[in-house]
């Protein structure tokens, strides 16, 4: 089975304008099968949240997580079960902090990193210099408020290139959910996975994994416009707004004719 994830979720405990209870209950009705908690800078909702789902009994599944805002950028944290204290974050060495994060277990990322900065919103672009893609994890290529093509087309195509170039990212997809908002028709994260197991635990090798991004054409676990890469021997590319396009040598290649799927795929060696 595929499982939907929400990756990028606030509540009150930072900027959010719903409760830790609010956010289950809108992922309960949306039928999602893991969302994250991922407020600013804090971890101060993961204590409510267990409790919540402890007493309430839904059959989902929670991934404890924080967004570190920085005047330089925002960086997600998936699976992080203890706060890492990032005062000292360097513009010009991410990686001190990715590494941190990791030592505790948990997976990094980068937010939404083409958002509009200075002097719009300062930090939201992701300006940190970063030389060793190795201490990332994966890269938000849609953060679903921010426009498609200002903003998350170069997204999409800065992880294309890192990608091709041989490194090891995964892609996810988020809400940065700040209140009671429609999911359907957004742009999520889809991994591999088994009914009853832990998504904590199978998002864990999400380095490792094929991950999935699409829409929900309204079915609830219906999607289109899949992608998955870190995998270095293959990966399926097909176009967000346009599936009947697919990525193959450095390009778009339109397969219109000849696909009764609606859906074309490509191949790439990383």
């Amino acid at each position: 089975m595929y499982k939907r994830l929400e990756l990028h979720n606030h509540t009150t405990e930072s900027d959010s304008s719903i409760t830790c209870q609010e956010l289950i209950e809108l992922m309960v009705k949306d039928k999602a099968d893991a969302f994250a908690i991922t407020d600013h800078n804090t971890i101060s909702g993961h204590g409510k949240i267990r409790s919540l789902l402890e007493d309430m009994g839904h059959p989902i599944d929670c991934i404890y997580g924080m967004e570190y805002t920085t005047y330089y950028g925002h960086i997600l944290c998936l699976n992080l079960q203890e706060y890492v204290p990032w005062e000292n974050i360097n513009l010009h060495k991410p990686e001190l902090l990715f590494r941190a994060a990791r030592e505790k277990g948990a997976l990094t990322g980068v937010a939404h990193p083409f958002s509009y900065g200075h002097p719009f919103a300062r930090g939201c672009r992701f300006d940190m210099k970063i030389t060793d893609f190795s201490a990332l994890d994966f890269i938000e290529i849609f953060n679903n408020p921010e426009p498609l093509h200002e903003v998350n087309e170069r997204g999409l195509l800065w992880w294309e290139s890192l990608v091709l170039k041989g490194h090891r990212l995964a892609m996810t997809c988020g809400m940065d959910l700040h209140g009671i908002w429609d999911m359907g028709g957004q742009f999520a994260t889809y991994i591999p996975g088994e009914k009853g197991v832990d998504t904590a635990r199978e998002l864990a090798n999400l380095h490792f994994k094929r991950t999935y991004s699409g829409k929900q054409s309204g079915a609830g676990k219906q999607f289109h416009s899949l992608y998955h890469p870190s995998c270095p021997q293959a990966g399926i590319l097909t176009h967000p707004w346009n599936p009947l396009l697919s990525y193959s040598e450095n390009r778009w290649e339109n397969h219109s004719k000849g696909n009764s799927a609606g859906r074309n795929t490509a191949c790439f060696s990383g």
